[in-house]
Parts: C-alpha cells; sequence; structure tokens
C-alpha cells in the first residue's frame, strides 16, 4: 500500500478536526438555515441526518436530480464519488460499480451492488433506468452493507426512494422537447383522499429518435429512446401509531440499442490487428484467433467503411430491440407500540425482457441471436425496532425471506469451427450456420435473521454492533438443443464419465440437467462514532460482506459449472464536518478504506472452438482494494453554490490464475498483480451553481455547470495488452440555463457533453471465433428546453 497517500489522508481527518478556531465557528440555529441543506437518509433502514451516519454515504434529493440534470441514472455517476456505470453491451442496461466491485449482469448472479425502490431489492436495475422522478432522494451507501441489506452488497448499494404521499392537494407537470426529437413528460399530482388516507400517482413518458444513424436501407436508427413509467403510491394511516404504505409501480420499454456498439477493430489474414484509429497490432495470442475475412471476405471492407461513416453511423441488418415490462409492488407497515416499533415489508417484482443481440459487429449472421428473460421474486422483512436504557441504546432486529424464479431462453446463429485452421493463410470456408437452442432455470431461496444495536456510551460516542446469518438453497435446470435439425447437446455440459455417459442428475427424455447446491454465511460490522461537536463527526467501522455463490450456463468443464461465494472483509475511517469559515458555509465529508475479497467474483467472456459464446463467472483468488474519497460543498455567497469530489482506487488481484476454458489459454495465466477491470482509479467532478435575483418571492435565474472526469480501465480480465477491452480515461461538461419562481411557471435549457467529447461506454471482443471486436461509445451533445408547472 502506498504509505504516503494514507498519511495524507489521516493528516487531512486531523486538519478537518482541529482546525483552529479562528476558521472553524459553531453555527447558531440561523446560521444552519442558511448553510448546507441536510438530507435524511435511510442507510441504516431507519430516517436520519445524513451527516450523522458512520458510513461514506453520498444522496441526492430530488431537488437536486433536477437542477444536475439528472436525466436517468446513469448519470448519476457524475455526481457520486466511486460510483461508475458500465451498461450491459447486451441490452445497455444499467451496471454499477463501486470500490472494485460490479454487477455481474449474468442471470443467477446479481453482483456486488443491490439496488433498491424504498426498502425491497430489485432483481434487475433495468425498472429504474428513468425512474428517478418524483424521488424524495437516491442514495448510495458505499462499503458493505450486509447486516441490514443482505447478499450482494459487498460493493454497496442504491437506494432511490420515491416521495410519499402527502397531506395536501399538489401536482406537476414538467414537459421537455430535445435535439433528435426528444419528447419527455413528467407528471405528478397527489390527492388527500380522506382523513388517514393519501394518494400520490407520479409517471414519465420518453421518447426519442436514435443518434446513431443506421446506413442500411430500410434500417432504423440505433440508440433511440422509448419508454413509459408509472409509480402509485397509496398511504393508510387510521391511527397515529398506525401507517401502511403501498407502491405499486411500472416501467415499459421498447427501444433499438446499439447493443454490441460498432465494429472497432478486426484482425486480418496476416495476423494483424487492426484498429479504427489507424493503430496496428500484433501478438502471439493472436496465433489461434480466426482472422475476419475468414467467415466473411467483405469483413476488411465493412471494418473500411466504418472508419469512413464514423462513430455515429453504422450499418445493420439484423433487426435490433430491447423490450420488457418490469413492474412490482411492495407493502410496508408500521406499528408504534410506546418503544417498540413493528414493521413488515412485503415485495413482489415481475421482469420481462426481451433483446435482439448482434455480437459480431458486422452485417454477417456470425453470432446473432435473440434472448427471453422472465424472472420473478417474493421477499418480506419483519423488523422489531426500539430503544432501551433510556434510549442509550436503540436496536434493530429482524427475519428475511426471499424466493427467486428466473427461465432464461436463448436462441443464437452461430458460424461452426473450420476444418482446418491455419490464421495466416487462406482457410477453406467456415462452418455452416448452426441455430443454438438454451433454456436455464434458476429458482433461488434465502433465509434470514439480523441485528444490529447502536449504544451511546456517552454524549459524545457511540457503538455499533451488527449481524445476520443467511442460508440459501439454489436449484438449477439446464436444457439445450443445437444444429439442424435440431439434437439435443445438454450432455456436452454436463458431468460425464469417460464413456461420456451423465453422471449427475439427467433427464435423457426432457434434454435436461439438473443441479442445486446450498451456503451458509455469517457477516457482521462494528463501528464507533465520535462526536465531536454538534457539526462534527469521526467513525471507524469494520465490516464483513458476502455475495451468493451460482451456477455457469454456458460453461461444458466440471470445474466452473458452480462458482462460489465472495466474501470482503472491509476498513473504513472518515469524518463528516459542517463548518464556517470566515461566515462561509462549508461541508467536508472524507473517506478512506481498505477492503480484502477471497474469492472476489469476475465476470469473463470467450467462446469455444465450435464458436459457441460463453459468459460466466468465476472466482479469483483474493484481491485488496484500497483507496479513499472526499466530497465538498461550499457556499461562498447566497448566490453561488460550489461543489465537488475526488475519488480514488487502487484495486487489484493478489492472486488470480486465468480459467482456461475450451482449452484456450489466455494472453497470461497468472493475473496476480494486475488491476481489477472496470475500476476506474481516479474520478472527479466540479460542480457551480450561480442565481441571479429576478422579481421577489426567492425567484431568479440560475446557471448550472459542471465538470466530470474518469480515468482509463480495462473491461477484459483475459485480454488487456491492446485497445480492445481499454478504454480511455475521458472528460465532459454540462450545464443548465433555469428561469426559477418568476413566472407562473419554471423553464430551462440543459445542454449535456457540451464540447460534444467522443468517448467509449464498453468494449467487448471476439477475437478467438469472428476476429473481430466492438465499441460503444457514448451520447454526443444533447440539449433541450423544459417547462414546469406547480400547483
Amino acid at each position: 500500500m502506498d504509505r504516503s497517500l494514507l498519511f495524507s489522508g489521516v493528516s487531512a481527518i486531523t486538519m478537518l478536526v482541529c482546525a483552529p478556531a479562528a476558521f472553524a465557528q459553531e453555527a447558531t440555529a440561523q446560521d444552519a438555515q442558511s448553510g448546507i441543506n441536510d438530507i435524511v437518509v435511510t442507510a441504516r433502514k431507519t430516517n436520519e441526518n445524513l451527516q450523522s451516519v458512520p458510513i461514506a454515504i453520498t444522496a441526492l434529493s430530488g431537488d437536486a436530480l433536477q437542477t444536475k440534470t439528472v436525466q436517468s441514472v446513469t448519470d448519476l455517476q457524475f455526481n457520486v464519488p466511486g460510483l461508475v456505470n458500465f451498461p450491459e453491451p447486451q441490452g445497455g442496461a444499467p451496471s454499477f460499480a463501486i470500490r472494485g466491485t460490479r454487477q455481474q449482469g449474468i442471470t443467477g448472479s446479481q453482483g456486488g451492488v443491490a439496488v433498491y425502490l424504498g426498502y425491497v431489492p430489485l432483481i434487475s436495475s433495468v425498472p429504474i433506468k428513468n425512474a428517478n422522478f418524483d424521488m424524495q432522494s437516491v442514495q448510495v451507501l458505499k462499503g458493505p452493507q450486509g447486516t441490514l441489506f443482505g447478499k450482494n452488497t459487498t460493493g454497496g448499494a442504491i437506494i432511490f426512494t420515491p416521495n410519499a404521499p402527502s397531506d395536501r392537494f399538489e401536482g406537476m407537470a414538467t414537459s421537455q422537447y430535445g435535439n433528435w426529437n426528444r419528447k419527455d413528460f413528467t407528471g405528478m399530482v397527489n390527492v388527500p383522499v380522506a382523513e388517514g388516507v393519501g394518494l400520490r400517482v407520479a409517471g414519465r413518458i420518453v421518447a426519442r429518435d436514435g443518434w446513431l444513424k443506421n446506413i442500411e436501407p430500410g434500417q432504423r436508427d440505433l440508440n433511440n429512446e422509448k419508454n413509459q413509467s408509472i409509480r402509485v403510491s397509496l398511504r393508510l394511516q387510521p391511527t397515529d401509531t398506525l401507517t401502511n404504505d403501498t407502491v405499486f409501480d411500472y416501467y415499459h420499454q421498447n427501444e433499438r440499442a446499439n447493443q454490441a456498439g460498432i465494429l472497432d477493430a478486426t484482425l486480418g489474414l496476416d495476423g494483424a490487428l487492426r484498429f479504427g484509429n489507424g493503430k496496428t497490432v500484433r501478438n502471439p495470442a493472436y496465433a489461434s484467433f480466426a482472422p475476419c475475412d475468414v467467415l466473411y471476405s467483405d469483413c476488411s471492407a465493412q471494418f473500411a467503411e466504418q472508419n469512413a461513416i464514423g462513430y455515429k453511423k453504422v450499418r445493420r441488418t439484423f433487426p435490433i430491440y430491447v423490450k420488457g415490462d418490469w413492474w412490482g409492488v411492495s407493502n410496508t407497515t408500521t406499528l408504534e407500540l410506546g418503544s417498540v416499533t413493528l414493521r413488515n415489508i412485503f415485495g413482489y417484482r415481475d421482469d420481462h425482457l426481451e433483446n435482439s443481440e448482434d455480437d459480431d459487429g458486422t452485417t454477417n449472421p456470425a453470432l446473432d441471436g435473440f434472448n427471453e428473460l422472465k424472472s420473478k421474486q417474493y421477499t418480506n422483512e419483519l423488523d422489531i425496532i426500539g430503544k432501551l436504557f433510556n434510549d442509550r441504546l436503540d436496536y434493530t432486529v429482524g427475519l428475511y425471506y426471499s424466493d427467486y424464479k428466473g427461465d432464461q431462453f436463448l436462441n443464437y446463429i452461430a458460424i461452426g469451427d473450420s476444418p482446418t485452421r491455419n490464421p495466416f493463410g487462406v482457410l477453406p470456408p467456415s462452418g455452416a450456420i448452426s441455430p443454438n437452442l438454451t433454456d436455464s432455470m434458476y429458482r433461488t431461496k434465502s433465509y434470514a435473521a439480523f441485528g444490529q444495536i447502536n449504544y451511546q456510551i456517552d454524549d459524545k460516542l457511540t457503538l455499533t454492533l451488527g449481524a445476520r446469518y443467511t442460508h440459501e438453497k439454489l436449484n438449477y435446470a439446464l436444457q439445450q438443443f443445437s444444429g439442424t435439425p435440431l439434437t439435443c447437446t445438454t450432455p456436452i455440459y454436463a458431468q460425464t464419465d469417460a464413456a461420456g455417459n451423465v453422471t449427475e442428475d439427467y433427464d435423457a427424455g426432457q434434454c435436461r440437467v439438473f443441479r442445486d447446491t446450498s451456503f451458509n454465511s455469517f457477516i457482521f460490522n462494528g463501528s464507533l462514532n465520535f462526536k465531536v461537536d454538534t457539526r462534527t463527526l469521526i467513525y471507524v467501522n469494520a465490516s464483513k460482506g458476502y455475495q451468493a455463490g451460482g451456477f455457469n450456463a454456458q460453461i461444458r468443464e466440471p470445474e466452473f459449472h458452480t462458482f462460489s461465494p465472495e466474501t470482503v472483509m472491509s476498513f473504513e475511517a472518515g469524518v463528516k464536518k459542517d463548518w464556517f469559515l470566515s461566515g462561509t458555509p462549508l461541508r467536508t465529508n472524507l473517506a478512506l478504506f481498505y477492503s480484502k475479497y477471497d474469492n472476489q467474483q469476475r465476470s469473463l467472456n470467450g467462446s469455444y472452438s465450435d464458436n459457441r459464446s460463453w459468459v460466466a463467472v468465476f472466482n479469483a483468488a483474493s484481491s485488496t482494494v484500497w483507496g479513499g474519497e472526499i466530497e465538498m460543498n461550499v457556499n461562498p455567497t447566497d448566490r453561488l453554490q460550489l461543489s465537488g469530489f475526488y475519488s480514488y482506487v487502487n484495486a487489484k488481484y493478489d492472486t488470480f490464475t486465468a480459467p482456461i476454458v475450451g482449452g484456450r489459454v489466455p494472453q497470461t495465466t497468472d493475473l496476480s498483480g494486475f488491476p481489477l477491470t472496470s475500476t476506474p482509479k481516479h474520478t472527479l467532478n466540479a460542480s457551480a451553481i450561480y442565481t441571479i435575483p429576478v422579481g421577489g418571492n426567492d425567484g431568479g435565474l440560475r446557471l448550472t455547470g459542471s465538470y466530470y472526469y474518469r480515468s482509463g480501465v480495462n473491461t477484459d480480465d483475459l485480454y488487456f495488452l491492446d485497445d480492445t477491452t481499454r478504454i480511455p480515461g475521458y472528460g465532459l461538461v454540462n450545464g443548465r440555463i433555469d428561469l426559477v419562481k418568476t413566472l407562473p411557471f419554471d423553464i430551462g435549457f440543459w445542454m449535456n457533453n457540451v464540447l460534444n467529447k467522443k468517448y467509449v461506454l464498453f468494449k467487448t471482443q471476439q477475437l478467438a471465433n469472428y476476429g473481430t471486436a466492438r465499441a460503444g461509445y457514448g451520447e454526443p451533445r444533447s440539449y433541450g428546453l423544459q417547462a414546469t408547472y406547480r400547483w
């Protein structure tokens, strides 16, 4: 570890806490009202002030989401230190990463960043892709959160908290129009139906043409938006001690995402890998790969055309779509019984996704297919919350149950392998096109008991202890057919003896193999927080996190049919401080962290020699992630607000032997000491808001600008020595102008990516079998007008 960095962090904490009295002043009540706005968070499943919670949290209020032009959850990363998003190449769904841990995007594995709507975990991140409307707050919790939030939070958790029904009649309507014919309408109405009965309905409709022009005649442009969302909240409060909240949400999407990206590199017959930027790479690892022109003689011509037309155009003949319906319902019942509160949280989620995929990056049917995923999940949590010892100790104990069912159907067309292979010469035609049908069914049942206490040792020092025990049972069934006519090929993915007989639970009549396993986990957390004064909190915490194991549906090697649970031991120290410097309100939140992973789960992809691709999860033996982050807010004047953050993450494998799948040896088998993928070392943001008074009633012209930077990352553990999986660092400038509280309605103009920066969102490659690599690019400059009316 870089000791100088740690020393600098400790020194920074010391300076923040022990600043000379001449600069730090105790704020009066009036000062507090004119200082930095407080945000209520639910990081410990109770309402608390952000500055009083002893973990690293970034929270954005509903107003901040609009002011910062958070059009979708993808934009959250521009405002949260340590949070990054790498959209899935297949479908473009958000895939979040926090402190070296990323959502896997694989059925049966939720990854280490859990997403919640209220207190209910989501199956996938798609339902909240554009659901940032009518939100009370969005909270990003960093580090393991498993004691109260359960499994799959080794990296952290993201909580979307919608506004609850209020006791007054009110409403809001917002309309936007932007480039690429963007039409965006958001509405909300809140109705106090009767005494103790409140109803709130909010929704959003987005339609926008695609910015990626498809030059193929008869085909539609890609990267459009077309989705609709609705959320209905009903609050019943028959007495002062009983509250029942029911929330229904629905999201529909039918879009043409540029799933596999544009053709970024091709492998030539001479063994050279050529990139769109003119760079040429020769690597011994390519000796066993298939040049693109082996499959189709016009591959080089397609690559040349892509370079000529640029990244805002593409040629696609295969129909591209991502569509589906995601909905859910939650019910939270809270009963206050004096010093004890009972709370029951029920949740049901139903996801249905359909999408097509063009994974070779060319107009040829090398690797095209369709995917359908149906998922259902029931959850229920019963909490007992109370206080003891004259309120010096507060506690939360509970029981949790979840039942998840998933069914994924894949229909792919793959080109069979060539009978012979000589990558640096002319090859015979590739094998015939072959359909591959796969049906994978998953079921996971989880049972947990947990508890957490906060004990106030004295007026300044508080001790927190928590623990959770979880038992999980997993069931899995696989069915596969290939060829023309279709033939049962499930046995090649099953465990067999030397004679080829299946040795595990197998139904030959159904062509289906069955597997099951179970896991037990015990995790815990502890923290000490010291309240130096009413505006300064110092804390240290330690926590153990857990991420469940699972099954790999597309792997033939028996040793990789399952992957083991991931555990992490994490330590964090931080200081949260509000102060006044010569009358100027200032907030500084600093955190340092160190995490040690065992069996860390990593998502990898590749293909077999018969051109059947695979995506799977493997366990790294161990890895270490450490770093720090700082957030600052300062209001130099009543008109000017400045904010910013910086995050540093150093993430490397301690020991990791790369898996050899299909007999193909990667560039190096020993990945020890290499950086973790999808983990930028540096992210930073600087923002400013300046308000020019106009008229009375706090009206004004508000100018907002921000800059965001993220350093480069690798996206593939196995192939990282060239640009096929390397995303360069990039910086973006965003801005908006709003006239608020002056006219009967508010109006605004926003612009994202002001400098029209060309930047990459994801990269993926199929060099081994198809000789191609693709890149997905971020949205060019976008802008629009917005009008909001409130009543």
